[in-house]
């Protein structure tokens, strides 16, 4: 299947200049082209997982290009499955490239992104769901994403998903025996112990799906907007707090017209700052656009740190604002505090916000910023859940996983009303797909798979 009958070649590392690079070969051919091409007389091919140094060349009679390494696996004990071997050489381009070219010369072809790893599931030493998480630790950016990357590649996720798949089973092969005995009056397992096993299935289905946000917010990034009235300081505030001078800091106010966006990985959580347009009454239409997207920021974030001057105080739209947006979000932070010490719990009270957390700050002289990391970081931890033992990473998982409830759902209501067992069987089959299919058990369209591995790079 996809041209698994072909041995492929690629670059295992990035290209550029450094200290090694790494050439992946994997395939039937792959012993035959390292006898051609390698020079070591003590190479023996049936041996596995053994490094042997010696030149590398166009063939076995011609010029060396390099000094390198070589590591092969039999099939069955390589990443893909298949005979395969690393050579590692020298870094730098033209090095790699001669190498991939002697390769491709002694009869491999270039693989496609994520070929090797699509292989790897396709000879069973991966499901799709590992696979899955591969990219996932490859392309994360803090700590705490690919620690739950690592989780699912080590099996977190296919546990869980195979302990919901035998719940399931189970259910059904009771059902069909309940069909299957239906003229003799015989039920091997009650409705009522059905119902129960099938609700506990369910819970587990939907404790799974809320992980999906916190993994997400995890992975690509805790947005918070920097929202408040003209020259409240956000824009100060988001240099300090990024240790970035990018947003432009003036003491006339409406300086910031656009959203600006700075990554910034603080005590191991990425986070997304972005400096909003000030809220107030628009005079052009310019000004217009820039509150017109501070609001979709607002909207879309998933925290808002709403900036007081401390010099103003909370003003009444302020209250509003901070109200709508609401606690679970929303942190309210005093402003240019150096410039005038503000009593935090009077102004709160005073405009019904003691529900709400509050900071005090002076971006200028970067004191305080400590404080609303930590009050982000904490409520980044509610968001992000540290005891989830296994997560949904993709779109594709909890939409799957998502079809799946539905179907439960669908078949413990007809369970409920103790309805045909072939009826709630067919909704349980088909929950059962689903879950299935996330495994890649259920998954044998083409198109689904090259769509999920196009995402990878060439080399993994």
């Amino acid at each position: 299947m996809l041209g698994s009958d072909q041995t492929i070649v690629a670059l295992g590392t990035a290209q550029g200049v450094g200290a090694l690079s790494i050439i992946r070969i994997s395939g039937l051919k792959t012993p035959q082209i390292i006898q051609k091409c390698f020079v070591n007389n003590s190479f023996d091919p049936l041996k596995s997982q053994k490094f042997y140094f010696g030149h590398w060349s166009k063939s076995d009679q011609g010029e060396p290009i390099d000094q390198v390494i070589v590591l092969y696996f039999p099939e069955g004990k390589s990443y893909t499955g298949e005979q395969s071997a690393d050579v590692i050489c020298h870094g730098g381009s033209q090095v790699a490239k001669l190498i991939v070219s002697s390769v491709l010369d002694s009869g491999a072809r270039l693989a496609k992104p994520g070929e090797f790893t699509l292989r790897a599931v396709m000879n069973d030493k991966l499901d799709l769901a590992k696979a899955e998480s591969v990219l996932a630790l490859i392309n994360a950016k803090s700590p705490q994403a690919a620690a739950l990357a690592l989780q699912n590649l080590d099996g977190a996720l296919s546990k869980k998903l195979g302990e919901i798949e035998n719940d399931i089973i189970y259910l059904l092969s009771h059902l069909e025996a309940t069909i299957d005995f239906t003229t003799e009056d015989i039920q091997p397992v009650a409705f009522s112990e059905m119902k129960i096993r099938l609700q506990r299935v369910f819970g587990e289905i939907e404790k799974l799906l809320s992980t999906f946000i916190p993994a997400q917010v995890a992975s690509l990034g805790l947005r918070v907007a920097l929202v408040g009235k003209p020259n409240a300081g956000k824009s100060s505030l988001l240099n300090a707090l990024t240790g970035k001078n990018r947003s432009i800091v003036s003491s006339l106010p409406g300086t910031t017209r656009d959203t600006i966006e700075i990554e910034a990985l603080i005590g191991g959580t990425l986070f997304k700052f972005i400096d909003t347009a000030g809220l107030h009454e628009a005079t052009s239409e310019l000004e217009n656009l820039g509150i017109s997207r501070t609001q979709k920021e607002i909207k879309s974030a998933d925290l808002v740190v709403y900036v007081v001057d401390s010099t103003v105080g909370i003003l009444n739209e302020d209250s509003k604002t901070i109200a709508e947006i609401g606690k679970e979000r929303a942190v309210i932070c005093f402003n240019k505090n150096d410039l005038k010490k503000i009593e935090m719990t009077d102004e709160i009270t005073r405009f019904g916000l003691h529900d709400f957390q509050s900071a005090a700050s002076s971006a200028v002289i970067n004191q305080g910023t400590e404080t609303l990391i930590e009050m982000l970081t904490k409520k980044t931890g509610a968001l992000q859940n540290s005891e989830m033992n296994s997560v949904l990473t993709t779109e594709r998982q909890k939409e799957a996983l998502s079809k799946a409830s539905e179907f439960l759902s669908q078949g413990a209501r007809l369970l409920e009303k103790e309805e045909s067992p072939d009826l709630i069987a067919f909704e349980l089959k088909q929950s059962l797909n689903y879950v299935q299919s996330i495994l890649g058990k259920k998954v044998d369209d083409e198109e689904v798979l090259e769509k999920i591995f196009k995402e990878f790079c060439i080399g993994k």
